[in-house]
């Protein structure tokens, strides 16, 4: 696997200034995981992404590695006020205790499930992907962001939901947190501008191939196994991503008997039904809960970022949070349905500029969230729904396989 052995020391990159951390790591309130995300990069916008009081976290910081960070950088007068507002909140950003009833139903519909699939149930089959899409997308991913419990051992074990069907963390993590949070749409930093390639390609940036003619068909064969590739592919490709994802070893190694436990659970999905049933239906209890999940995934997370609005280059200097906002579209915001069924990732902008609030916390925020946006000057990407987007998807798609759009 990718697990490579951590060879160097553990030093961390804030504001221009290496830090020393280790004697910081167990004592780090959001956890040693979280504070090893930034090992061995430049880890500013971490810091300033995952902290809701980033002045009580640069005296920590300076008490444990020296030097303080200097004074926010021009701009961050918008995401000072988001955190304000954050800090504002009655009840504190973690999962508020009624969604965490909802989540904790989706977990028993999605343990009947399971155990009616290895039964050989038809109907619980049928119903597995989408309870265990409601109960990652609700509970892994935000938990995989700090953000559904104040305990970071809680989140840890809360992330591995996710698995078997969706993503395996300990890739996630460097893939989800670091790369596409800390540069969502640069091409080249942002890897998930860079599954498909060379085949085909996510952003005008990227530069055409004749093969890209075909990439409609590409990109739809990827909406059906996407998930395959996120739980049993990429844990292997550490040293082909490096670009993107920097240092991993670390993170690796923190997490491997983890991450260990859930390729052997996403490959038993693959493997048992191949054993115990007639082959015709074995391939759909192996293969069916893999590619919905994945038409599940890919349809609410591709369609947030991959579309022409979202991809226009950002002037020089614009500070991170605004370019966040600047990159993602959103659509029925104050619809507690539909971010419920989409774990909040109907609302990306918000999730983006503050990683570490709850989604079930977003349709009550999200008034306040624009306010404080236009305040700012800072424009929302929109749309009536998912269909709207996906529509848009498919047709920025579509243009990026015609040569006269290449830069």
């Amino acid at each position: 696997m990718g697990f490579e052995a951590p060879s160097r020391p553990r030093t961390w990159l804030l504001y221009g200034r290496e830090y020393h951390l280790d004697s910081f790591l167990q004592h780090h309130p959001g956890g040693d995981l979280a504070l090893l995300l930034g090992c061995g990069r430049d880890a500013t916008h971490l810091f300033e992404q995952y902290h809701l009081r980033p002045a009580a976290a640069a005296a920590a910081l300076a008490a444990h590695g020296g030097a303080p960070p200097p004074p926010p950088a021009p701009g961050a007068a918008f995401h000072a006020e988001l955190l304000a507002a954050a800090r504002a909140l009655p009840s504190g950003t973690k999962a508020t205790w009624a969604h965490t009833a909802l989540c904790a139903a989706a977990g028993a519909a999605s343990a009947a499930c399971w155990a009616g699939w290895a039964r050989g149930s038809v109907p619980a089959l049928l119903l597995l992907p989408f309870s265990q899409w409601l109960l990652s997308v609700n509970v892994a991913h935000d938990a995989g962001h700090f953000a559904f419990s104040a305990s970071p051992r809680a989140n840890e074990l809360l992330a591995l939901l996710s698995s078997p069907l969706l993503y395996h963390t300990s890739h996630w993590y460097l893939q989800h947190n670091v790369s596409h949070h800390g540069h969502t749409n640069e091409l080249g930093a942002d890897i998930d501008l860079s599954h498909f390639a060379p085949w085909a390609r996510l952003s005008r940036a990227a530069p055409w191939r004749a093969l890209h003619a075909a990439q409609v068909s590409v990109v739809a064969a990827a909406f059906c196994t996407a998930c395959v590739a996120e739980t049993l592919v990429f844990p292997f490709l550490a040293p082909c991503t490096r670009r993107q994802l920097g240092e991993a070893a670390h993170v690796h190694a923190r997490t491997r008997a983890a991450g260990a436990l859930q390729l052997l659970a996403s490959a038993a999905v693959l493997a048992l039904p191949l054993l115990r049933q007639p082959l015709p239906a074995a391939l759909c209890f192996a293969l069916y809960p893999f590619v919905v999940t994945s038409l599940l995934f890919m349809c609410v997370t591709q369609v947030s970022h991959v579309q022409e609005a979202a991809q226009r280059p950002q002037p020089r200097g614009t500070h991170w949070a605004r370019a966040q906002v600047a990159s993602s579209l959103d659509y029925c915001q104050g619809s507690p349905l539909v971010t419920f069924l989409t774990g909040g990732l109907n609302s990306q902008g918000l999730h983006h500029a503050l990683p570490f609030l709850s989604s079930s916390r977003f349709v009550d925020f999200y008034p306040t969230y624009r306010a404080i946006c236009a305040r700012h000057g800072v424009a929302l990407l929109e749309t009536r729904g998912l269909g709207d987007s996906l529509g848009l998807f498919w047709a920025h798609i579509a243009a990026l396989a015609q040569k006269e759009v290449s830069l």
